[in-house]
């Protein structure tokens, strides 16, 4: 459950997935160019300012809409991976990455770069946002996974985070109980350093090795490489050679408590942006329905 990270040998070069978008870059880049040429031709005969409802800006607009409900799709499949067959869950992302960042220069080209009424305004802030927030959450996925790798010595998959603190913590305890016989209780004629160790562990130590430590604790001395080094020789002044072994021990398992916080942290910006980024979109895709649905009424 709990893998150090050194003893691995990397298998795969470090962005393995870049030659598997080409083909994506390509068309899209393509397309880009195409209708950044084809918008320039258009509003520089246009008399008037670019229309929505001219030929372009229709083509424009139908292309925009496209490239918003077909990465939409990606959601679906992975919802109901069993009920709905669309291909390839790689493709399907290859496509939610690409046409979603297309999807904003056509929108801009459909409206010729104006915001319309309060529905149009409304519905241009949504793209921009979501669009923003899916270019926020590819930067994540691109980068802290290759922090993940380069930064942490130890990782655990996070459904056994808290089963690799409970094992920490009672390797701690274990060491503890060897040289000091009770965790909660002194002994008749403890050895000598005995006492200051169990009040060491149990006030500072032991919470921290916690799966759910308390926030201050979190915050505590022992959250820093270099407090915690401090905290720990300082310990060790005047205590025999058992007792800095057993301090060396806490010291290493505190060391992986802090990097298993650090990915968890990490984990929770990996994943949490999704929590914004697809109610907006749910969002962004009703509000296109309302008005493709004004456009045809009116």
């Amino acid at each position: 459950m709990l893998i150090h990270r050194e003893r691995l040998r990397p298998s795969q070069p470090e962005h393995p997935h870049i030659s598997g978008h080409r083909s994506w870059i390509l068309g899209c880049g393509l397309s880009l160019i195409f209708t950044t040429v084809w918008y320039w031709f258009y509003q520089s005969q246009e008399p008037y300012h670019p229309r929505g409802g001219s030929f372009a800006g229709l083509v424009f607009g139908i292309g925009a809409a496209l490239c918003m409900f077909l990465p939409s799709l990606f959601y679906q499949r992975k919802r109901f991976p069993g009920r709905i067959r669309l291909g390839r869950s790689q493709f399907w992302m290859k496509a939610h990455i690409w046409l979603g960042l297309l999807s904003l220069p056509l929108a801009l080209f459909h409206s010729g770069f104006g915001l319309g009424g309060p529905l149009e305004f409304s519905l241009m802030l949504f793209v921009f946002v979501v669009w923003g927030s899916g270019v926020f959450g590819l930067i994540l996925q691109q980068f802290l996974p290759s922090m993940l790798t380069k930064s942490l010595s130890v990782e655990a998959m996070a459904a056994y985070v808290d089963a690799v603190c409970l094992r920490l913590q009672q390797n701690a305890d274990k060491a503890v109980l060897g040289l000091c016989g009770s965790l909660f209780e002194e002994q008749p004629a403890e050895k000598p350093g005995a006492e200051s160790l169990r009040a060491f562990y149990l006030n500072t130590v032991r919470s921290f090795l916690d799966a759910r430590p308390p926030r201050e604790v979190r915050q505590s001395g022992l959250a820093g490489k270099a407090s915690a080094e401090a905290l720990f020789e300082a310990q060790k002044k005047g205590t025999s050679n058992k007792i800095d072994e057993i301090l060396d021990l806490l010291n290493r398992l505190c060391h992986e408590r802090r990097e298993l916080l650090l990915q968890t942290r990490l984990h929770g910006w990996l994943h949490g942006w999704l929590w914004i980024h697809v109610p907006l979109s749910m969002t962004l895709l009703v509000l296109l329905a309302i008005h493709i649905g004004s456009v045809l009424m009116y």
